[in-house]
């Protein structure tokens, strides 16, 4: 590629960005609230029996309890109630708002959840709608107090680290987390919330955002917050440049533009910015020739104001007109995509293959489990020792994600990463291969603390 070519490239990957983070800071704080999803449990209540009945009214009870709640300045932006007079009609309700929002979005967005979620889930025991700004959460059974990550919502923007930066994105994106994770963790009253922000190159700045409910421990909370970047993040978004991981009890973030709201001080209105109008300095022949311009400033300074406003607005329309950005994960079907990959022929492996350097897979032959799957030590024929990652066939991971792990890493050399050998994909089975490293780097990662959905990524020992 020629170099003016590639120039040419970063500078509007660059400037994209900016006016990403220019458009985020004048409407942060204007948005209506955002919806996202929703989750709808499987066991439902018949609305006209004697039984459902009373559960559809204390539901009700709950829903109204969480809206008048919801801009009380003392609950810092989570409130828990439940009613019932037995355990059959009994409902247990939440609201979690995002940390950095007034006590009036948060009421508007619980307003909201609680029209939408019935919409969405008409007759279920138990649900949960996601939005940019709050959870709203009910059950029949309790959810108080208890860490709770086995639903979950993954979402990602879909522009990709470009190749040449994944390996130090993904390094920052990792120190920024989990610093974002046991901040949150710690907090011992009030919020269990943490942003922070790092300086990616010089014309980009990546943010991160971690929160959990106040009800649960920091011990509980941290564990849901490294279970959202260790396994989940890992699954969907670790190739782009924005992501997100949703649970009923926590959640994370990043981005590269500022999504949430500053505590830094707002900047001046734009009266402050008109010309000192007291009294005018002793006039003097030399000075008679600029009172024209002195006259046209307060009328020169709102006409750019409007201006100014004029153009924000417009670039905020086309911003919206261009469409959400986000597309949640969906399951893909094995065969879709696949072409691409079978081009590579030197980097397939067949599925017996596999099994014979695994011992087909033996228990003996385990060295982790995550929750994409398992990761086995093999030797292939040529006698050579590899880490496989059989992914598990529930798994989320469609054939795209898999295929663009493939593309991204089979390209990238460099010291610190596990180098990938080869794949296979053959049925519903979809198999990474990777280079084994002996002790006191993978094993060391491996059984020190980081989980294997990060196989990808070693950090340096001296860090």
């Amino acid at each position: 590629m020629p170099a003016f070519e590639m120039i040419s490239r970063k500078l509007l990957f660059h400037f994209h960005y900016y006016m990403l983070c220019f458009l985020s800071f004048h409407t942060t704080l204007t948005s209506p609230v955002n919806f996202l999803a929703p989750y709808c449990g499987n066991a439902t209540y018949n609305p006209n029996s004697t039984t459902g009945s009373i559960y559809r009214t204390n539901l009700n009870f709950v829903l109204d309890a969480l809206s008048s709640n919801a801009s009380r300045t003392d609950t810092n932006g989570f409130y828990n109630f439940s009613t019932g007079n037995d355990p059959s009609n009994t409902v247990y309700g939440l609201l979690l708002c995002r940390g950095d929002l007034s006590p009036d979005v948060c009421k508007e967005c619980v307003a909201n959840a609680s029209t939408r979620v019935f919409q969405e889930c008409p007759n279920q025991t138990a649900a949960i709608v996601w939005y940019d700004e709050c959870l709203l959460r009910f059950s029949d059974q309790t959810i108080f107090s208890k860490v709770d990550f086995g639903v979950r919502l993954a979402m990602y923007n879909v522009q990709n680290v470009t190749e040449s930066d994944w390996y130090n994105f993904v390094l920052l994106l990792g120190n920024l987390l989990y610093n974002a994770a046991d901040q949150a963790a710690n907090q011992t009253w009030g919020k269990k919330f943490a942003v922070q922000q790092a300086n990616f190159s010089a014309f980009q700045t990546l943010y991160a955002l971690t929160q959990c409910t106040p009800d649960i421990s920091g011990d509980d909370c941290k564990g849901c917050l490294e279970s959202a970047i260790r396994t989940n993040l890992n699954l969907c978004c670790t190739i782009r440049v924005g992501g997100r991981v949703l649970f009923p009890s926590c959640n994370i973030r990043y981005e590269l533009y500022r999504f949430y709201n500053s505590a830094s001080p707002a900047p001046p209105p734009m009266s402050n910015l008109h010309p000192f109008t007291g009294a005018p300095p002793p006039s003097s022949t030399k000075g008679k020739g600029r009172r024209p311009l002195r006259a046209a400033f307060p009328i020169a300074v709102p006409l750019i104001g409007v201006a100014f406003v004029l153009f924000i607005i417009a670039l905020v329309f086309l911003k919206r007109r261009s469409g959400k950005r986000y597309a949640a994960m969906a399951q893909q079907e094995a065969t879709d995509g696949v072409a691409e990959i079978f081009t590579a022929e030197s980097l397939q492996y067949s599925l017996t293959e596999i099994q014979i350097a695994t011992n087909n897979f033996s228990v003996d032959n385990k060295i982790g489990e995550g929750g994409f799957g398992r990761v086995y030590k093999g030797v292939l024929g040529n006698g050579q020792e590899v880490a496989v990652k059989r992914l598990s066939r529930s798994s989320v991971q469609g054939a795209e994600e898999f295929k663009n792990e493939i593309v991204v890493v089979a390209k990238l050399q460099h010291r610190n990463l596990v180098r990938l050998l080869g794949f296979c994909l053959e049925g519903d089975e979809k198999i990474l291969i990777y280079e084994f490293v002996p002790n006191k780097s993978l094993d060391y990662f491996l059984f020190g603390g980081f989980n294997l959905d990060i196989l990808i990524v070693i950090f340096c020992c001296s860090m």
